[in-house]
């Protein structure tokens, strides 16, 4: 399955870089198979720049995030054993999004193991357009969306009865799947390893009364329900090696330097007496990230709730509604046919609008896979963390066209859910309407 995902990605980013950009869209081409416009082209230029480095100074020349953008590094790295030229970063690409496809299609199958049925529910996840983005230019998309991913399919096969009851004492291979993950995010987005160290304290908290019920009810031995415990504290834990829970914002994606927005947010900060200083750290690390993203682009199109600034932990508290209904359904609809900044963008939005309808239709069979595998802890921690991770990003991303692209893997992963859980009731309909049939011709 590996393979056909694979191959199918490299075939369409090949065809798409050296035939559909240059030959029949050329006034979107920046040359090299490069849209117009984007961060992209910085990356390239960077790259390239690198590379020469490389080939000047030795590989000592070599950093892994040269302005700040590890996909620059990876990339010049690449150019400097091979070409300097964005279809050498192809393959790679293609990997990272064959294999996040696989992992998603493995976490879904702990809900339904039938993967002919399972693979249909993860088809949009592979397919929609916008993931061309990601595996046609140069992007950071790809590895995080594959790294959250395999950390979150270690977190679910640590969490699940079946992993421990099957090992003789340590999960080795769900702890393996879980550092790949969570080194792919930190290459590129170590601040997100951040947010999910947050959300997983919180599970763990709630996963140890998981272990100590398995242990009283559900045969699991003791010495394995200490040992589950103790392990998801310990990765909850390990994860300061890379970031510090609640700590300063170590990393940022927004064009003004992340001291110059702490420094503004500094000015009008005010502390709250009810906040433990974990808590109130965390609050004002999101108003820091909020205030980089809502004044780096002043000229964006798809700029929304600018004029909304954190000043107080309940500043944030009482933006979380709406940052969920803008992380959840935005484009809106008026947006679908308004103009972009850029042709590109134009585009962009009216794939957005086709692929939100099938987010929108996915999204209401969510509420059935909650009470269809409401019993299930894996379906809550991977509620949580998709849902927390996008709750996150709705405070602090006052632009509608980043949080499209960083959301993508959390959305995703719950349009998928959701899709299972409309094929669950379906299976479930169909069963009852047989048996329904068989019974009324053989009383």
């Amino acid at each position: 399955m590996w393979a056909a995902f694979f191959a199918y990605t490299l075939i369409v980013a090949f065809f798409i870089q050296l035939i559909v950009l240059p030959y029949f869209f050329s006034q979107w081409h920046a040359g090299d198979g490069l849209l117009i416009g984007g961060d992209w082209l910085g990356y390239h230029t960077r790259a390239v720049e690198l590379a020469e480095k490389i080939h000047s100074q030795g590989w000592r020349a070599w950093t892994l995030r040269p302005g700040g953008q590890a996909p620059a590094g990876i990339a010049g790295a690449i150019y400097a054993l091979t070409i300097p030229n964005p279809w050498a970063l192809i393959p790679l690409n293609a990997v990272l999004h064959a294999t996040a496809a696989l992992v998603l299609l493995l976490i879904l199958q702990f809900f339904i193991p039938n993967w002919r049925l399972a693979i249909w529910a993860v088809l949009p996840f592979f397919l929609y357009p916008s993931t061309l983005l990601w595996t046609t230019q140069i992007l950071k998309d790809g590895y995080s969306i594959a790294g959250f991913l395999l950390f979150l399919y270690g977190w679910l096969s640590l969490v699940r009865l079946e992993t421990w009851k099957r090992v003789r004492w340590l999960p080795i291979l769900p702890l393996v799947w879980l550092l790949l993950g969570a080194f792919l995010i930190w290459i590129v987005r170590p601040y997100m390893l951040q947010m999910a160290q947050s959300i997983g304290a919180g599970l763990a908290l709630l996963l140890t009364g998981v272990f100590l019920y398995r242990a009283v009810k559900e045969g699991l031995s003791w010495p394995k329900a200490i040992m589950g415990t103790v392990l998801l504290w310990g990765i909850v834990a390990s994860l300061s090696l890379a970031t510090h829970l609640g700590g300063k914002v170590i990393y940022q994606e927004v064009p003004i330097e992340a001291e110059a927005a702490a420094e503004a947010v500094k000015r009008v900060w005010q502390g709250s007496k009810w906040l433990p200083g974990v808590l109130e750290n965390y609050f004002y690390t999101l108003a820091v990230v909020r205030e980089g993203s809502r004044l780096g682009y002043p000229d964006a199109a798809s700029n929304i709730d600018t004029d909304i600034a954190f000043n107080k932990a309940s500043d944030v508290i009482a933006y979380s509604p709406r940052a969920t209904q803008i992380a959840f359904f935005s484009p809106f609809p008026r947006q679908w046919f308004d103009s972009g900044s850029l042709p590109t963008t134009t585009l962009m939005r009216r794939v957005s609008a086709v692929e939100m309808i099938g987010v929108w239709v996915a999204l209401i069979f969510l509420p059935y896979a909650l009470w269809h595998w409401r019993r299930r802890p894996e379906f809550w921690v991977l509620a949580s963390f998709c849902f927390g991770m996008m709750v996150a990003y709705g405070l602090v991303i006052a632009n509608v066209g980043s949080l499209y692209r960083v959301r993508y893997g959390f959305l995703m992963t719950l349009v998928t859910l959701g899709i299972a859980g409309g094929l669950s009731a379906y299976q479930r309909w169909s069963c009852r309407s047989r048996a329904k049939h068989n019974s009324v011709l053989d009383p």
